[in-house]
């Protein structure tokens, strides 16, 4: 019931710090919830845990680390969210939304998230004016 699809939107339920908040969901997002959705037998939680319980923080990282595994990375949840950050804000994304998304009182933790390098700032200043 959290995911409104119509609206391209997803309600978080106590995000970091316990807090609700909304976030959009890309057409490709839409479209992944849809197909898993048609391949799926109706359920109560779009990610179900054991015997249909809500997908816990434990179980969700056990599958990334299964999948990374799967694929020879490394690869944690929060790795994702900074991962998010990252290519979010080289792409020009405002910082003060990115901090919405993510759920950040302070905008100093998202920007602590951006995993920026020297030469990322080198490559990027080459086509400032």
């Amino acid at each position: 019931t959290d995911v409104d699809i119509a609206n391209g939107c997803l309600f978080i339920r106590h995000g970091k710090g316990g807090k609700d908040r909304k976030v959009g969901l890309s057409t490709l997002v839409i479209e992944a919830i849809q197909s898993h959705l048609a391949k799926t037998l109706p359920q109560k939680y779009l990610l179900e845990g054991h015997k249909g319980q809500p997908l816990t923080r434990h179980a969700l990282h056990k599958r990334i680390q299964r999948i990374a595994m799967r694929v020879d990375i490394t690869a944690y949840p929060h790795a994702l969210r900074r991962s998010f950050v990252t290519r979010n804000a080289n792409m020009g994304r405002p910082l003060v939304l990115l901090q919405k998304a993510c759920g950040h009182e302070n905008i100093k933790t998202t920007m602590s998230y951006c995993m920026t390098t020297e030469q990322d700032v080198v490559t990027a200043m080459k086509e400032w004016y």
